[in-house]
């Protein structure tokens, strides 16, 4: 896999040569992708019936970490991953990282009869798929990290969110 720091993460000096030496080992052990490209809008509906642009979270937090994960019912790793992401969420929760799960799933009530309460998740619905595909996911689950409207990078196929490593990974990209 090829493991690229976008540009805007780091500047340069000694000390952020070796953050940087460190980030990429991490990035590689997490099978992380770096990307830099604009964010894709969309909107999906939340379990409350609200619609939802991801436009306007940014707006909200400015400088957040949007954690966005797609993902299905019918997918036994995504469901598999969803307590180790929850319990992501809550531990990431007060530190600038906000997780938003947008399920494909054709029927809501499928998605709360599942998983009743995934707080903090915040739990989207297109049953369209019309998001994934604008991310070009074709495998999930299939996660994505957001900032200031740019896409950060992706992890393809499910994690345990609770690692060491991914703990590493994550402390290291949030100092920057």
């Amino acid at each position: 896999m090829v493991v690229a720091i976008p540009h805007f993460l780091f500047s340069y000096n000694a000390k952020s040569e070796k953050i940087e030496k460190e980030f990429l080992a991490l990035a590689e052990k997490v099978e992380y992708l770096a990307i830099e490209k604009s964010a894709i809008n969309f909107e999906a509906v939340d379990l409350q019936a609200n619609t939802i642009h991801l436009d306007s979270l940014f707006h909200q937090k400015p400088n957040q970490i949007i954690f966005l994960n797609f993902w299905a019912t019918w997918c036994p790793p995504c469901i598999t991953e969803m307590p180790s992401l929850q319990s992501f969420a809550k531990k990431m929760a007060d530190k600038g990282v906000s997780v938003f799960a947008v399920s494909v799933d054709e029927e809501k009530e499928i998605i709360t009869k599942t998983f009743p309460d995934v707080s903090p998740i915040k739990i989207l619905w297109d049953p369209s798929s019309t998001s994934a595909q604008s991310y070009g996911t074709t495998k999930y689950p299939e996660s994505y990290l957001l900032k200031n409207g740019k896409i950060l990078g992706q992890f393809i196929g499910p994690r345990d969110w609770m690692s060491e490593d991914i703990e590493k990974f994550f402390s290291l990209l949030l100092k920057h």
